[in-house]
């Protein structure tokens, strides 16, 4: 089971440092043996499940920008002005007509907890999240490195050590694993993992339904549940980790509706139920960000059974961040890697990415910016006449730049965020996609494929 995890683990992190920190490596840190043995040894009390009290629900503070928007035929009509850029009317767009303000700033992580404290914090996080569930001492681990070499360890095996500080840790700082052994298909299963403070570059959670409902479809007697799915939209993109047939990749404001597990739900409704629920987990500070679902993904399990995967990113003064998206198409680093999947009306399944802990600073406010049409015109310039583009995306977020805070750790990474109208472009001819970016406070042009 060690390496299932490890593997995993390996994979999460580089997908938080994609998807999250967007640094680079600082030669100042120092984890030798010379750097951890002049901590000081202290003799912890342990900490136990039943000794910690369920944490409490933290709403995020919302923003006051004042936004509205472009239906999608509007934002394709605009498109459509340009001779090289085609765009139907169902265009995924998220594209204000008019907006208050813009703003530039700092967006800066949050110093993990102590081990201690950061245990105690998982506990309370697992309760909210899983009220009533018996948690197995067994299955606790915590990432660091034991000295000889193999970086998962039984928590209560380690306690001491763990609490001390004294395995050599580096971007694995903090991070609390819950993951259980195969379980009998009649039983529930669950999995947790948490860099503390929860909301930090990595979270994420699984109650099992889905992973249940995968092995009764599929006539398995065990199963466990994982974390990392439905990322992708193709059988290709999901590869061992996708369980169910893709339908399609919808808007979080249509109406279309599909069957879950206990009845039909709207993806509008799923989206609203899903991002109350995310916008009011617990949280250690009163939060800045929201998350916020930029698309949605439909799966069938089986034939009256479907579940929706969210695509999401934070969300500053009513502004997403950049994202990771369906589909094959690149875009710049540091971009959000966020998702969540429903399938029963009335509860979140899984959730990957809760940047809830995260800060600005230095905010500046500006009213004056590039249009949404000024930026199409940018765009139909800057790639060749000899391509009709269909534009299959168009949206205003917030982009962030190369870290310039004192290290890579959680705590000290600041980078600068400025925002950007953002068009995903796909050309036919040669199968690839194209992800456009232009500054909206200066039109300065850039491009991914």
């Amino acid at each position: 089971m060690k390496r299932v995890l490890i593997a995993v683990i390996v994979l999460m992190l580089s997908l938080s440092l994609i998807g999250c920190n967007n640094s680079q490596n600082d030669s100042s840190y120092d984890s030798s043996e010379e750097s951890l043995s002049s901590k000081e040894n202290i003799t912890y009390d342990v900490i136990r499940f039943g000794d910690v009290p369920t944490a409490k629900k933290v709403s995020s503070a919302g923003g006051d920008n004042k936004v509205e928007y472009y239906a999608p035929f509007e934002v394709s009509r605009i498109i459509n002005q340009f001779p090289n850029l085609n765009a139907k009317e169902d265009i995924l767009a998220n594209v204000p007509k008019s907006i208050e303000h813009l703003s530039t700033f700092y967006d800066c992580s949050t110093a993990p907890l102590s081990p201690y404290e950061g245990l105690k914090e998982f506990f309370s996080m697992f309760k909210y999240l899983f009220p009533g569930y018996e948690l197995d001492e067994n299955s606790l681990y915590y990432y660091g490195n034991d000295g000889d070499g193999d970086p998962l360890n039984l928590l209560y095996e380690n306690y001491n050590e763990i609490m001390n500080e004294t395995f050599i840790i580096d971007n694995s700082a903090q991070l609390f694993i819950y993951d259980e052994k195969p379980k009998d298909i009649s039983e529930s299963s669950v999995q947790v993992t948490i860099r503390s403070p929860f909301g930090n570059d990595i979270c994420m959670f699984n109650k099992g339904v889905i992973d249940r409902e995968a092995a009764r479809i599929y006539g398995e007697s065990q199963y466990r549940a994982r974390t990392l799915l439905f990322f992708g939209r193709t059988e290709e993109d999901l590869g061992d980790t996708g369980y169910f047939d893709y339908v399609g990749t919808y808007p979080p404001d249509s109406t279309v509706s599909f069957p879950l597990l206990d009845k039909n739900i709207s993806i509008n409704d799923a989206v609203s139920f899903f991002e109350d629920y995310i916008n009011t987990l617990p949280c250690s500070i009163t939060p800045e960000y929201s998350i916020k679902v930029n698309e949605v993904n439909v799966y069938k399990a089986e034939e009256g059974l479907y579940c929706y995967s969210f695509i999401t990113s934070r969300s500053y003064d009513n502004i997403p961040f950049d994202y990771v998206a369906s589909g094959s198409h690149g875009g710049r680093s540091g971009r959000d890697m966020g998702a969540g999947a429903m399938i029963k009306s009335n509860d979140v399944d899984w959730i990957y990415g809760c940047f809830r802990t995260f800060t600005t600073a230095d905010e500046t406010r500006y009213t004056d910016y590039i249009s949404f049409g000024d930026a199409a015109k940018i765009v139909s310039e800057q790639m060749t006449d000899y391509v009709d583009f269909k534009v299959t995306h168009a949206q205003l977020v917030y982009c962030r730049n190369q870290n310039v805070g004192s290290g890579i750790q959680p705590g000290e990474t600041k980078q600068p965020v400025f925002p950007a109208w953002r068009f995903v472009l796909f050309n036919e001819n040669d199968d690839v996609y194209y992800t456009c970016y232009v500054n909206a406070l200066d039109g300065s042009f850039e491009y991914y494929k």
